[in-house]
């Protein structure tokens, strides 16, 4: 049956019985599917869900206010699934088809549960306050059927910090050196960003930023007003935080979507502006500018220069 499915596909239908055996019901239905979808929180799927401020937490919380719980204490194996869900995963073939897919991917099966005409699927859209065209516009952009080149199978799923380019490692260092100097424990995304705009380094990053009319300096101050100086760092305690960890994911998933084996600065500035509700983002905007447009920037660049994870080149 599930021929046409990708692994991550499966696996979302995998995870739904174990939602559903969690809220104690006896069969899967809709709103356990699209727990499913976000049981793994480094999917494309999950990413791209995260930059509406969705994860699987809240995701919980909303659905058992919406279908609550059910009474049966049946073993997992004996989880079955509702004809909704049967239909729903029926027309996730239809959607492959329509979207000239080959396979069934965790997204398109996400877009067939928002599509559906369920009236707690209605309410889960309206609790979850998800605009349903945006996300099937992510997901499309995500694709990009026009310019998709096939990721090497031999590629990680996820990040590593291994296939980042020289510049890349020596950038997040220069992150990790800015959280100690600050006094702060975490390392974020307007960390990252900081030091993505020093010319110093002459990346890619740094000379689109400048385009935006952003700098060092300009970036640092605004740091300093919304985060202010820590207390002092314990280097024991010292880690990204989950926005930063969100945002090297999203970098890989750039980078490896047109072949890249390297993840380069301009890969992570694309990762550290994919993600709205983030430090970063509110410094862009607070200076006027779109986070949107500074990462389909950056990747039209990176785009049009394939031999190279660090283009050197004049914007």
């Amino acid at each position: 049956m599930f021929e046409k499915f990708t692994e991550s596909a499966i696996k979302s239908i995998t995870n739904s019985r174990q939602e559903a055996k969690r809220l104690e019901f006896g069969y899967v239905q809709l709103e356990h599917l699209f727990l499913g979808i976000l049981h793994d929180r480094f999917s494309t799927t999950s990413l791209l869900l995260s930059k509406f401020n969705i994860d699987l937490k809240k995701a919980r919380r909303v659905v058992e206010k919406i279908i609550g719980r059910g009474y049966s204490n049946i073993p997992l194996e004996e989880v079955s699934f509702s004809m909704e869900v049967m239909e729903v995963i029926s027309n996730s073939v239809s959607l492959a088809n329509q979207f000239s897919k080959e396979a069934v991917s965790s997204e398109i099966i996400l877009l067939a549960i928002l599509k559906s005409n369920k009236h707690s699927i209605k309410k889960l859209i309206n609790e979850l306050n998800l605009d349903v065209e945006a996300i099937e516009t992510e997901i499309k952009l995500f694709w990009n059927d026009d310019k998709f080149v096939p990721i090497d199978e031999k590629l990680p799923e996820h990040y590593s910090p291994k296939y980042l380019t020289n510049l890349a490692k020596i950038v997040l260092d220069c992150a990790r050196e800015e959280t100690i100097k600050q006094g702060h424990i975490f390392i974020g995304t307007e960390q990252l960003l900081l030091c993505l705009s020093k010319t110093n380094y002459n990346s890619i990053s740094s000379k689109l930023l400048s385009k935006f009319s952003l700098d060092e300096m300009t970036i640092r101050l605004e740091i300093n007003r919304i985060v202010g100086k820590g207390s002092g760092t314990n280097l024991d305690l010292l880690c990204n935080t989950s926005m930063l960890e969100k945002s090297l994911e999203f970098a890989w998933i750039e980078a490896k979507r047109f072949n890249y084996a390297k993840i380069g600065t301009g890969h992570l500035l694309a990762g550290v502006t994919s993600i709205d509700n983030c430090t970063s983002g509110y410094i862009l905007k607070y200076f006027g500018i779109d986070p949107e447009q500074v990462r389909w920037d950056i990747l039209d660049i990176l785009r049009k220069n394939p031999d190279s994870s660090e283009p050197d080149i004049q914007l």
